[in-house]
């Protein structure tokens, strides 16, 4: 989770994806991503997944995703939060880093997602991360952009004793 600064920003649009790295403190299930921004134009649908990542970077397929109408959206430049829904999600284990990947595909630089972060070094877990080619190369940045990863706790019942994990 990264809810600080908002002093970075990044477009999302056509082939121009982005993203954060980041690192579960605990394993449980992610069903939604918060996110920060506001819209130019006249966008479209956001999509935004999880996936894995080799070498810090984002990689392989979606493990979840959900999308979000971002025409509905704020263009006031101060943002506004950006809830996106992952369905059922997927499980994340503590200690391992994931990346959540947005794009907007179909904009254009004149209809587009700002999507807001912040410099500074604020979160230590991952990195913010672009992609000028649809998610083919990703570049690492030294933003991140502000999100929150919520989800459920997930419950292992072993010996009959049941221990319940909390939500990173």
């Amino acid at each position: 989770t990264f809810t600080t600064n908002t002093d970075a920003l990044t477009s999302i649009y056509d082939v121009n994806w982005a993203g954060e790295t980041f690192t579960p403190t605990t394993k449980h299930t992610v069903t939604e991503a918060v996110l920060w921004g506001y819209r130019i134009g006249n966008p479209g649908t956001l999509t935004v997944s999880v996936r894995a990542t080799t070498s810090n970077l984002p990689s392989g397929s979606d493990l979840a995703s959900g999308t979000l109408d971002v025409s509905a959206i704020t263009t006031g430049t101060g943002g506004e939060s950006l809830t996106v829904s992952l369905g059922a999600g997927t499980i994340l284990n503590a200690s391992t880093k994931y990346s959540f990947v947005l794009r907007v595909t179909g904009a254009d630089v004149n209809n587009r997602l700002i999507a807001k972060g912040g410099t500074g070094g604020g979160y230590s877990g991952g990195d913010g991360v672009t992609s000028g080619d649809s998610g083919g190369t990703w570049t690492a940045q030294t933003w991140d952009l502000y999100f929150q990863d919520n989800g459920n706790a997930i419950s292992v019942v072993r010996k009959g004793l049941a221990l319940l994990l909390g939500v990173g």
